[in-house]
């Protein structure tokens, strides 16, 4: 900062423009606008996927009494839906939340292992969907 002297004998502060430097995280990549928008994308195509596969299975088991083959493609709609579902629970308890619902993990210190298949299924109970 430059600075100048008052008549009066004081110091005069020229102001000069601050300009903050522009933090990102150092995870951050440029392209992660473009990552989020097609991870959403494969998100939406997902989910829109298992509704098809509802779909089917429901008109399936609709119309199988009139069309016997139908079984198999009930059979194999159920089976999808299962597989995705299943697979979404899977991620859900690996990475983190989804639907807001957090799964609560075993204990893992041989301390907290000696009374822990009681207190850990309760805790499943208690705390698998309470939306922390």
């Amino acid at each position: 900062m430059a600075s100048t002297l008052k008549p009066s004998g004081g110091l005069i502060l020229a102001s000069m423009q601050q300009t903050t430097p522009q933090l990102t995280s150092p995870w951050s990549r440029p392209d992660d606008a473009e990552r989020q928008a097609r991870l959403d994308a494969m998100k939406r195509r997902a989910t829109g996927l298992l509704a098809i596969a509802l779909l089917v299975f429901v008109a399936a088991s609709l119309y199988e009494a009139q069309f016997p083959w139908l079984g198999y493609v009930r059979a194999t709609a159920e089976a999808s839906l299962v597989g995705g579902l299943a697979d979404g629970l899977r991620w859900t308890a690996l990475f983190g939340t989804r639907l807001a619902c957090r799964f609560p993990t075993p204990p893992s210190s041989p301390r907290a292992k000696s009374g822990s298949g009681r207190s850990w299924a309760t805790s499943c109970r208690i705390t698998s969907c309470r939306g922390r």
